[in-house]
């Protein structure tokens, strides 16, 4: 096919895998992810952001056990209080609770993602605690030369800040709560003293000083540990990152795979191999093999949605990890992302193609034979022609959903076939090369059958086995 025609193709293709991909999407579970409620875009990923999965459910697990004791918290300080409620706390103690507690049972119910749920809860509580320090200086402050108990609190505020937040956006929130505090009591310190309720003497001011200091050294602390653990999270995005393509690697499929296959919950791994790539290497050289590789994660990736990630397996191989999807709906994923593949061109190199191997997890699979049945069909694809799908069944055959539905009897449109010396058109029954045919014409199902039999009892035959017997799990020559 011309580079004209292949192009001219493109936006009917795209349309098409967007029909396919909504119907796969409803196929798709809706079940809480175990890894991470957020997505990871292909393409998108940069050194650092791979742990973004294992942060997010480190900080869902923790606001799942801190939102409740929030409500505690709250409850237990208007207990304290009762009989002589604060006029702040009366109101806004009871606000803050209900904040957490819906924040709580969103995040529960995957109505709300941990991220924006975490955030909403901290500016709620640390709106709370600046309103708290301004109005302990009209009434608290004066009668007892202190601050109360509730400042104690804005050491949580200051540490959650790096929970919320990446390390320099909660350092700047840190700071600009830390100078709010800071003006707040100053303010507040010279309103008392011009009105000669306050000596600069008086235990007021070494509280409020104490409380100063602490918040600064605080703050410093706590970035920094955020510098840190964003350092941290560096060193391990590097260990699961491909540096060449910027997709994950075959360690982060592997441990997403594990997790994925301790939940129970169905998914579909699809294995990818570029048809021919040792050619490019050495026909244009490993700087045009390594665009394509580039090239080829781009193309791909960008059918991917939700939980859906791709990964490099190695080498010219790539994975693709599909949540929540049946084999029906990986395989027309896979099939969309073929023809993508297939219509893009490469700069220097022009057209290439690619084999595609699809299998099914389902609650008590062993995920290594799930593996292979996907490297079985790959294979598959491979000694059947290349740049095609196979979808691998659970006792390890191979499938026809990527054949054509059949016709009815008699009206078969099927392709010649060579067997030995012989061609057999299997629509009509007759050698198109070779001797003449003796004997009645047969009828379409009758030619059919007889064609697939002389298939199987040929040694060569791509149709052996793969069509209707277990799978070759073992791997062929060849590229």
């Amino acid at each position: 096919m011309s580079v004209e025609s292949r192009t001219g193709t493109a936006a009917a293709a795209v349309s098409e895998h967007r029909a396919e991909q909504k119907q796969a999407d409803q196929e798709r579970e809706t079940a809480p992810d175990p890894l991470t409620p957020d997505a990871m875009v292909p393409g998108k990923m940069a050194s650092g952001t791979l742990t973004l999965q294992t942060w997010n459910t480190v900080q869902r697990r923790v606001f799942l056990w801190l939102g409740p004791a929030g409500v505690l918290a709250c409850t237990a300080a208007l207990a304290t209080q009762w009989g002589d409620v604060d006029p702040l706390d009366r109101y806004a103690l009871p606000g803050l609770a209900a904040v957490m507690l819906v924040m709580s049972g969103a995040l529960a119910l995957n109505l709300l993602s941990v991220t924006l749920t975490t955030r909403i809860t901290f500016v709620a509580n640390a709106s709370y605690l600046l309103l708290s320090l301004n109005h302990q200086f009209g009434q608290f402050v004066p009668s007892h030369q202190m601050l109360s108990e509730s400042s104690y609190w804005f050491a949580v505020v200051y540490a959650t800040a790096f929970l919320a937040f990446r390390a320099e956006r909660a350092m700047q929130i840190c700071v600009a709560i830390f100078v709010c505090s800071v003006l707040i009591c100053g303010v507040q310190l010279l309103n008392l003293w011009a009105s000669g309720g306050l000596s600069m003497t008086e235990r007021t001011v070494a509280s409020v000083g104490q409380f100063i200091l602490s918040s600064g050294v605080l703050v410093l602390v706590q970035y920094a540990v955020g510098k840190l653990r964003q350092q941290l999270d560096q060193v391990r995005a590097a260990a699961y990152l491909d540096v060449l393509t910027g997709l994950p690697n075959r360690r982060f499929a592997q441990e997403q795979l594990d997790g994925l296959a301790q939940t129970g919950r169905v998914f579909s791994v699809v294995m990818i191999d570029i048809d021919h790539f040792k050619r490019v290497n050495d026909t244009y050289g490993h700087p045009a093999g390594d665009m394509v590789l580039r090239e080829t994660g781009r193309v791909i990736g960008k059918h991917l949605s939700g939980r859906q990630f791709m990964a490099r397996w190695g080498g010219e191989e790539f994975v693709l990890v599909l949540p929540g999807l049946h084999k029906q709906g990986a395989k027309a994923l896979a099939e969309t992302a073929r023809r993508e593949l297939y219509q893009h061109v490469f700069d220097q190199v022009g057209g290439l193609t690619a084999s595609f191997g699809v299998a099914e997890w389902a609650s008590g699979d062993d995920l290594e034979a799930v593996m292979k049945r996907a490297d079985a069909a790959l294979y598959a694809a491979k000694r059947q022609g290349r740049n095609g799908v196979r979808v691998a069944m659970e006792d390890g055959r191979l499938t026809r959903l990527d054949l054509p539905d059949p016709a009815p009897p008699g009206a078969f449109t099927v392709r010649a076939a060579t067997v030995g010396a012989m061609t057999v058109e299997a629509a009509t029954g007759q050698p198109t090369t070779g001797q003449p045919a003796t004997g009645q014409p047969m009828t379409g199902h009758t030619a059919l059958k007889q064609t697939v039999s002389m298939l199987q009892a040929s040694p060569s035959s791509p149709l052996t086995d793969e069509l209707f017997g277990p799978g070759d799990l073992t791997r062929t020559p060849g590229d």
